[in-house]
């Protein structure tokens, strides 16, 4: 639980930090709290690429979404980039509900690094 408040709290205090812009997927700077319609899942992901957001859109249920993770998959390496600040890295949640599974916001950016050799 402490995991999880701490990971809440350091995105919500990176949005109220910097709220001009940010380095969207594409590399270009976007308004923070944009109306972005998708949160972008880079790395290790099944399908990789945008993913629609829907209200409730938690880590665990973008994970899913994108097909799962691959093989390579360094689970232990999860981060969000949210408002041109990264949280992480952390697990990857186990399931839904699990300390990790946090909520997602429009224009989040999830990346689980591939092992490397």
């Amino acid at each position: 639980m402490r995991e999880l408040i701490l990971v809440a709290a350091v995105l919500v205090a990176g949005c109220a930090q910097q709220t001009t812009t940010t380095v969207a997927a594409a590399g270009s700077p976007r308004p923070c709290g944009s109306t972005e319609a998708n949160v972008q899942l880079f790395g290790a992901f099944q399908k990789p690429g945008p993913l629609p957001y829907e209200p409730g859109l938690t880590v665990f249920a973008a994970i899913e979404r994108g097909g799962g993770l691959t093989d390579g998959a360094t689970v232990s390496r999860l981060s969000i980039k949210r408002c041109g600040h990264s949280v992480g890295p952390f697990e990857v949640p186990a399931m839904p509900g699990a300390p990790t599974d946090v909520p997602l916001e429009r224009g989040d950016v999830l990346d689980v690094p591939i092992e490397s050799w």
